[in-house]
């Protein structure tokens, strides 16, 4: 008897992690992500509880600033909305790179993990766009993100 409920917690706590992976990328052909380039996806939540929402940047090599802020919005089936800043810090304050530097000549930003409560089952709204001071944030090259 335990045996079996043992095997069926395991199921269902694998078929709901199953549900959550998940990415989606976006790229900015001028290489500039303007505050209306707001990344929108969905997704289907199977189970309530937490999850792990990434983020990553690749940045081009003449970025102005030393850090980044990102807003992550979050709004459940009933139309709850959960907004979350998320902030990296990119460069030093001698200007000197805090990422690796790629063949290509960017810099990719480590996945800034932020922990969510889903509390409902069904289609969530996600989405992602730049919070800085100016509306136009140039040699951003391409934006990332995933649920886990």
């Amino acid at each position: 008897m335990r045996l079996t409920l043992l095997w069926g917690s395991i199921l269902l706590l694998v078929s709901a992690c199953q549900q959550r992976e998940w990415t989606t990328r976006q790229t900015f052909d001028d290489g500039c992500w303007y505050e209306t380039d707001t990344m929108r996806t969905t997704w289907v939540n199977a189970a309530p509880g937490n999850c792990q929402v990434r983020t990553g940047l690749t940045l081009g090599q003449d970025y102005l600033y030393q850090n980044i802020w990102l807003k992550l919005i979050l709004i459940s089936p009933a139309g709850q909305v959960q907004d979350t800043l998320i902030g990296m810090t990119v460069l030093d304050p001698a200007g000197n790179w805090l990422l690796p530097r790629s063949l290509g000549g960017t810099y990719t930003a480590s996945w800034v993990p932020v922990s969510l409560p889903l509390t409902e089952t069904g289609t969530y709204q996600v989405r992602l766009t730049q919070y800085m001071r100016d509306s136009s944030l140039c040699e951003v090259v391409e934006a990332g993100l995933q649920i886990q």
